[in-house]
Formats: C-alpha cells, structure tokens, sequence
C-alpha cells in the first residue's frame, strides 16, 4: 500500500481559516505518476483545527483500465493521522470509470462532523483497483469547510 499527498500539501502551507476569509473551498489535485493499488490513499486537502467540512467534491479523468473496475471514496483523517475516523464523504464512487466526471458528498456521516482540536487531512483511498490500472491522469477534491 502507499500513501501520497498532493503538491499543495508538501510545499507546508497553513490552511486559511474562515476568520480570514469566511468560507473556504479549496481544492487539492493529484497527479498520477504510477498505476493506483487497492487501499492506496492520496492526502488532498487539510481542513483547519477548529472547522468542520461541510461539502465534498470528488472528480477524477478516466483511471479504468481493466477489471475489476477502480473505486475511489473520500473520508477524513482522525486527529491522530490514521484514515480510520467514521467520517466518510464518498463511498466507492465510480466517478474515474469511463471519465464519469464528478460526483458529490454522498454520505450524511458528513454533515455531522465534529471539529477536532488539530489540523485533518480529507483523503481519497481506492476501493477497488483494476490488476494493471493506468499511470496518467488526475484526481481531484474541492472541499468546502466552515468554523465549528
């Protein structure tokens, strides 16, 4: 399994709070660069200490190359960085198979999310992975958050 992260976040730039800007949806895209596995997970976007997603954005080019088909759902880093919190925004979306395009949060565990005293990261794990899957292409993730 790996674990990447998108350029935005490895340049350590502070997330913008609301109080500096009110509503905040900022984007985060990944470039791929080597066939996506089963379980591998991309760090897109960081929500802020004190804020709560509140809208979640998946889009993707086609990524499906054989079968079993890709899947790509989005959840939300607990406190601690492991991508096991309950908060999941996407499930298995198809959105990379045949260039779907973009689908949005489908899962009201959502909209009850809690703020955490840290800094979490919203990250994309892939669901299901063809055997040999493409080495171009882009994800993407718009997610919108506000204070707690």
């Amino acid at each position: 399994m790996a674990a990447y992260k998108t350029a935005k976040l490895t340049r350590n730039q502070p997330a913008k709070t609301t109080a500096q800007v009110g509503v905040v949806a900022v984007r985060g895209e990944f470039d791929l660069s080597a066939a996506l596995a089963l379980n591998d997970t991309i760090d897109m976007v960081e929500v802020p200490a004190g804020h709560v997603p509140f809208d979640v954005i998946l889009d993707a080019d086609d990524l499906d190359t054989g079968t079993p088909t890709i899947t790509l759902s989005v959840g939300l880093r607990k406190a601690d960085g492991t991508t096991d919190d309950p908060v999941t925004f996407i499930t298995a979306s198809t959105v990379a198979q045949a260039a779907v395009g973009m689908v949005r949060m489908t899962n009201k565990a959502g909209l009850r999310c809690v703020p955490a005293a840290v800094s979490r990261a919203v990250y994309v794990t892939v669901a299901a992975a063809p055997a040999t899957g493409t080495t171009s292409g882009k994800i993407g993730v718009t997610v919108l958050y506000r204070p707690a």
